[in-house]
């Protein structure tokens, strides 16, 4: 059974981890559009979420991150009156650090989380859903911000008046991505915050058509329990 899994963020990593378990042939779409400057590193937290849980170091107590990771880089930030609302650890650091070296080196996205990937030993193939910039933008009644700095830094407060995703109208999906579709056998949409990590996904062009196209049944998986949603600002987003 080959299975492709559109991934965004913590709701996605728990249903990884038994989809890993149930099939030898899985392949990871990552969510791209909360992709963040910080620091002049490029973090993709999405990304390094399916990343790290399929190679099983994930701090699940917290949902991000690396197990058992240290902050002492930026104790040492603050204490140099650095920003340190966009919290990273050591081992975090690393990740992006080694990220944006080799993309300034002309690697693409997908070729360093394929280095990436395998570096931590995770098996199950991580692709980003597009190599070019795609950005989660708010809309509030205190002005556009990125999705990290609305949901981080402001905790979700700011009334949001529109979601849009720059840049996606212009990117496409690799030829990884679309090759992973076309021998699919079943499509998995993670439960995940539709309206910040799957439709970033789905509004890069041509991916609809791709999973129409695929003529293989496409699951999506609510991340609704009840009324509302079970964690994050899904519920205020889609209203």
């Amino acid at each position: 059974m080959k299975v492709v899994a559109l991934t965004g963020g913590t709701g996605s990593a728990k249903l990884l981890r038994g989809l890993a378990h149930l099939t030898k042939d899985l392949v990871v779409v990552a969510n791209v559009g909360d992709n963040y400057w910080f620091q002049g590193l490029y973090v993709c937290p999405d990304i390094d979420i399916a990343v790290y849980t399929l190679a099983g170091i994930a701090d699940v107590s917290k949902g991000w991150g690396i197990q058992g990771d240290t902050f002492n880089a930026l104790d040492q930030l603050a204490k140099l009156g650095g920003e340190t609302w966009f919290r990273m650890g050591d081992k975090d650091l690393a990740t992006a650090t080694i990220r944006t070296t080799m993309l300034s080196s002309g690697k693409t996205l997908t070729e360093v989380t394929s280095f990436i990937q395998k570096a931590l030993g995770a098996r199950v193939p991580v692709l980003p859903a597009t190599d070019s910039p795609v950005e989660t933008l708010m809309d509030t009644r205190a002005g556009t911000m990125h999705l990290q700095e609305f949901w981080v830094k402001n905790r979700g407060l700011p009334r949001v008046k529109r979601v849009r995703y720059r840049g996606a109208e212009q990117a496409s999906p690799t030829s990884q991505v679309r090759r992973a579709l076309a021998r699919a056998d079943k499509v998995v949409i993670c439960p995940a915050n539709p309206i910040t990590s799957i439709g970033p996904i789905v509004a890069i062009k041509g991916m609809k058509t791709l999973l129409s196209d695929s003529g293989v049944r496409v699951v999506a998986l609510s991340p609704m329990v009840g009324k509302g949603p079970y964690s994050g600002p899904a519920g205020t987003l889609m209203k």
